[in-house]
């Protein structure tokens, strides 16, 4: 699918007071619903639902008619937007595939002091890209419940890190997602880190293979070594889309072939039973 601007719906301008009175009007649920937008930036009713209304409900039927309903609410007071129907559709189907961004209203009532909030026409590429982000958000979330453990999810750019280059310039590296699993086995508890990059194969090997060098650089720099007890998660590459196995044994070949690279850092996954092993299996570098 070729990428292309997508559309908005018209919005409503939400006044300072409005937001006051909203502000104190929302419940610890709507806030994290807010946040959960402004974290991914595009969420489907499904993803919303799977995050904040799946517990304490009878099923996930009900669950997924509160969510919509409070979406709606959100929608009217002007803090979140769908985008438009008909600049997507075909992209996921169903009233649980509506998809959802936040506003400049929203953003403003979350933190009526954070910087300006805009919101820019994301092509086609990027909002897949948002969403498969966010369909692994909660498949780790789904594995860590099936391990009777627990899992901490941030996502981009809440995952940025900064480290020096050779010339003493700062470099930056930003996985998708960055994800620690905490669970229990018979020798007691542990603690699982992964970086987790999302490819849906609209970049190329090497391209992805520069992404394996900025990883190889940050480990040496020892930074995330000396906030983890001198562990350094591994890298995950979920690769999706048209052609993914053979990304798959192609990058693999390629990092078994570098000099530069450490092949046992990176574990490279092309269906989402290969990921749920190699997450459950778990490990660092």
């Amino acid at each position: 699918m070729a990428a292309q601007a997508t559309g908005f719906r018209p919005h409503r301008y939400v006044g300072k007071a409005a937001r006051r009175r909203l502000r104190h009007e929302l419940s610890d649920r709507d806030r994290h619903v807010l946040s959960s937008l402004t974290e991914h930036r595009f969420l489907t009713t499904h993803h919303l639902s799977e995050l904040h209304f799946v517990a304490g409900a009878s099923s996930r039927d009900t669950a997924g008619r509160s969510a919509r309903r409070v979406l709606q609410r959100l929608a009217r007071d002007g803090l979140v937007r769908r985008v438009d129907d008909r600049r997507v559709g075909g992209l996921r189907g169903g009233s649980e595939a509506t998809i959802w961004h936040l506003t400049a209203a929203g953003a403003r009532v979350l933190d009526e002091h954070a910087p300006r909030y805009r919101q820019h026409q994301p092509t086609l590429r990027f909002l897949e890209h948002c969403l498969a982000i966010a369909d692994t958000h909660l498949l780790v979330l789904q594995i860590a419940q099936s391990m009777r453990g627990s899992a901490n999810v941030m996502v981009d750019p809440h995952t940025t890190r900064r480290y020096p280059g050779l010339g003493g310039n700062t470099l930056t590296l930003a996985p998708d997602l960055s994800v620690v699993i905490q669970a229990s086995d018979d020798d007691g508890p542990y603690e699982d880190r992964w970086f987790i990059e999302v490819d849906r194969g609209t970049e190329s090997i090497p391209t992805l293979l520069a992404k394996c060098e900025q990883y190889e650089a940050y480990r040496r720099s020892g930074i995330e070594q000396s906030q983890t007890d001198g562990a350094f998660p591994l890298v995950l590459w979920i690769l999706e889309g048209r052609r993914a196995h053979d990304r798959k044994q192609e990058l693999t070949r390629r990092l078994q072939r570098s000099a530069r690279l450490t092949p046992q850092l990176h574990r490279l996954t092309s269906t989402s039973d290969e990921t749920w092993e190699a997450l459950v299996t778990g490990g660092q570098s």
